[in-house]
């Protein structure tokens, strides 16, 4: 990792899956890493690093209460004077038939991965310009915010929601160099979610996607513009193929549907 030596990065929901591995990345690039998670094993994830040489605090974060945010940013300044990197990483899921979804149920994933993502890119945009030498804020993404799944609407409504903001921020602090996006796609990334739900993988500690985000960074981020990246692209064009296909056999089942009727 080139780059982010001696720079302080913040990663939500770093007590595991791609938070965790991604913390680990930038311990292994010398940086200093905060972990934020209302999860009580980030303060073992911050032991994990720093028991390998790794500079490491952990606290108590929700990244959709603006004020426990206001307080990780001054803590973060307050242990290490700067923040350079904000990896807007936690995120839950709901399943659910839209007709049987609640409104709580919907304003609950909306809080977490489309607040929680506008808070922290509000708070580390200015803290970042403090030092005013620029720096990275990564919003993790999906391939379910480019394609919908079904029972999964709220999820993939939120995860849009952050491909757009993501795009709108980066346009608007593209000469502080602050702003970028990755999607990660479920083959592979390995992360808890919310209601026990999980995205499995074929990395058991999210690391493949950990070394994209961490990757993300400095001019990395004015170049991308905002735009999805990560190894979730490779697999989006061969699923939107298999969509279309199944469009096409519906289309042509209707038409099939429509002869016969009109043959009756």
């Amino acid at each position: 990792m080139h780059g982010i030596a001696g720079k302080v990065a913040f990663v939500t929901g770093a007590a595991s899956g791609i938070g965790r591995a991604t913390a680990h990345r930038f311990a292994l690039g010398s940086a200093c890493v905060v972990i934020g998670d209302i999860d009580p094993t980030r303060d073992r994830v911050a032991e994990e690093l720093r028991a390998v040489g790794g500079e490491a605090i952990a606290m108590h974060h929700d990244v959709a209460d603006e004020a426990s945010w206001e307080d990780a940013i001054e803590r973060t300044l307050q242990a290490y004077g700067r923040l350079d990197i904000l990896v807007n990483n936690a995120g839950l899921t709901a399943s659910a038939p839209i007709a049987d979804m609640s409104i709580a149920e919907w304003r609950r994933v909306m809080a977490v991965n489309l607040d929680g993502v506008f808070l922290g890119t509000k708070h580390a945009v200015a803290a970042i310009r403090r030092h005013g030498q620029g720096g990275a804020i990564v919003n993790v993404s999906s391939t379910s915010g480019l394609v919908g799944s079904p029972t999964a609407s709220a999820y993939c409504a939120s995860k849009g929601g952050v491909q757009l903001f993501t795009k709108a921020v980066a346009l608007e602090c593209a000469a502080e160099r602050i702003a970028r996006q990755l999607g990660p796609s479920r083959s592979r990334a390995d992360t808890h979610l919310g209601n026990g739900r999980r995205m499995a993988g074929t990395d058991g500690a999210g690391g493949e996607s950990g070394r994209s985000v961490a990757g993300a960074r400095g001019h990395d981020a004015v170049r991308a513009r905002g735009r999805a990246g990560g190894s979730g692209r490779r697999h989006l064009l061969p699923r939107l193929r298999r969509i279309a296909l199944r469009h096409r056999e519906r289309a042509r089942r209707r038409r099939r549907l429509q002869r016969d009727l009109a043959g009756c």
